[in-house]
């Protein structure tokens, strides 16, 4: 009976209770955690002289508050989307130990907040977390068992929400990563899974990526698993000969460069690749992602990118959609690290002209960058410019033709009635898009045949796509080579090292995947040198 009245009890004060904190916003409520965690001793004893509210928000104590706020955050969404009261999804307790791990790890503080160790980052370690704060929590009421299975399902969205953010917090108290947890913890509506299908349809790989062909040395001896493209390419060329046809095995007949075996991570490119998703194992559906983003990769040495597969991996959508996020949020940071932008075009100048509203000089004398968000004026100055090509005939207004050619003028600094199809096209050409390229041909036809403004023109275009062949002229793939070459001359090829290094972690904090090959590593060295049948073999 005492049993029962102390259960009866129990089920009033959780019921008033939630209905209390329904009402009250995060902040409030790690506000509320974070005193009791102090009080009951969950949470170290603030320091004196810190215990103000204010300063509970800045520094470590800051860092502590923020995670708890997102974990308010993440519980009041989840628990109203599968219908169970606040403390049954996440008791007080058990966000207090989670926020004081995670504050206390090296990416978010120098210095512990905590004497207890660090929570990495990852699906299965929180699990284990969790399961062990269930056990040291005091409440006979808390079943281990079916706050396990009440919280599995939501783990991903989880740890979402744990993740430190750069973007500060919203209105709420919540993070950025909570708002990205609360908008996945909903369940999918029918358009929603109706739209994943059709992606997964168009864009999954329709065949195994992998087709594990084992290549053999001249002497026998394994050198790499590779696909049936390229052992076809071998026996092509006489390069090898067949072993086996299924599987299929082939042996060079020459001797191949050993740097590859004789280096630290060469076990690497001996193991058998599975046609799964690293991250979940999923076999149904899956398509590549590459750790290190190809903005950054393809600016990379040779030695660096070439026949490497070390940062190629599997994933499925799920698995990828989250990944990719991540990968997001670090070339945002590293973006202002270096202080180049996502966006970055290249301008080339054609007219001798000054660039009133042109952006940062290059390296080269004719050469200046720009982004759009950042320079209203030269986006004006190309729709005009688009305006002028496209749509510039007799068939338009004088008055409107002149307001176009000022704003033109505008990017230049001059005046609209020194504007000359130079101007015009030069504008055109800081874009490389398909309705640009169609203005830049329709300018060019505009003029007379067999004019030197013509030819003039045509060399000026001529001129700009031989510098787009060479290099990257927009968008982020000129941001990579930028952040690439910035990188390297501070730090040479260790720059790039720790550039690799650093997105690496980002994918298996982000993933935890648990189905990598064991000799897939962080700190994998990936540079290589070329035998004399290779294409990139140094010449002379």
């Amino acid at each position: 009976q005492h049993k029962l009245v102390l259960a009866y009890r129990k089920s009033q004060k959780v019921t008033l209770r939630t209905y209390k904190e329904k009402n009250r916003t995060p902040k409030q409520l790690a506000d509320g955690i974070l005193k009791k965690g102090r009080q009951r001793g969950w949470l170290p004893k603030q320091e004196k002289g810190k215990g103000k509210k204010g300063a509970l928000h800045g520094g470590e104590s800051g860092n502590l508050w923020r995670i708890v706020a997102s974990l308010c955050a993440w519980r009041n969404t989840v628990a109203e989307e599968v219908d169970v009261s606040l403390q049954a999804l996440l008791p007080d307790f058990v966000v207090a130990r989670l926020a004081s791990k995670v504050s206390s790890s090296p990416s978010m503080s120098s210095s512990s907040c905590s004497a207890e160790p660090s929570l990495v980052l990852t699906r299965a370690a929180l699990a284990e977390e969790l399961a062990r704060s269930v056990d040291a929590y005091s409440d006979p009421y808390v079943d281990k068992v079916v706050f396990m299975r009440n919280i599995s399902p939501h783990l991903v969205t989880l740890l979402a929400a744990l993740q430190p953010s750069g973007s500060g917090e919203t209105a709420n108290g919540a993070t950025a990563a909570a708002a990205a947890a609360r908008a996945r913890a909903s369940p999918p509506s029918e358009k929603t899974r109706a739209k994943k299908e059709q992606f997964v349809k168009r864009f999954s790989r329709k065949s195994p990526a992998y087709d594990n062909c084992k290549m053999l040395s001249e002497k026998g001896e394994l050198l790499c698993f590779c696909d049936a493209r390229k052992a076809k390419w071998y026996l092509s060329k006489k390069l090898a000969t067949k072993v086996s046809e299924d599987p299929i095995v082939i042996q060079l007949l020459f001797e191949h460069n050993e740097s590859d075996q004789q280096s630290k991570d060469g076990d690497f490119y001996l193991c058998c690749k599975g046609n799964h998703c690293v991250g979940c194992g999923c076999e149904s559906h899956y398509l590549r992602f590459r750790v290190i983003p190809g903005c950054y990769r393809r600016a990379f040495p040779t030695k660096f990118k070439s026949h490497r597969s070390h940062d190629i991996v599997l994933l499925c959508v799920d698995c990828h959609q989250v990944a990719a996020q991540e990968v997001d949020k670090v070339k945002r940071h590293l973006s202002k690290e270096v202080g180049i932008p996502l966006e970055i075009h290249e301008r080339l100048q054609l007219t001798p002209d000054t660039l009133g509203a042109g952006g940062d000089s290059g390296d080269d004398g004719d050469t200046h960058y720009f982004e759009w968000l950042s320079s209203p004026q030269l986006k004006r100055a190309y729709k005009s410019a688009m305006a002028l090509s496209l749509h510039g005939g007799a068939q338009m207004p004088e008055a409107r033709k002149q307001a176009l050619l000022a704003d033109v003028g505008a990017a230049f600094s001059i005046d609209r009635a020194k504007v000359s199809p130079k101007h015009i096209l030069e504008v055109l050409l800081m874009s490389n898009s398909k309705a640009a390229k169609k203005a830049v041909s329709l300018l060019v036809e505009a003029a007379p045949e067999g004019s030197e403004s013509r030819a003039g023109l045509q060399m000026c275009v001529a001129e700009a796509q031989a510098k787009r062949k060479k290099k990257a002229s927009s968008g982020q793939y000129l941001h990579g080579r930028m952040v690439v070459e910035k990188l390297v001359a501070r730090g040479g090829d260790q720059a790039i090292l720790d550039l690799m290094r650093r997105f690496r972690l980002c994918f298996v904090k982000a993933l935890g995947p648990k189905h990598l090959p064991k000799e897939w590593k962080v700190n994998h060295d990936a540079a290589r040198d070329f035998g004399e049948k290779s294409i990139f073999a140094p010449t002379g």
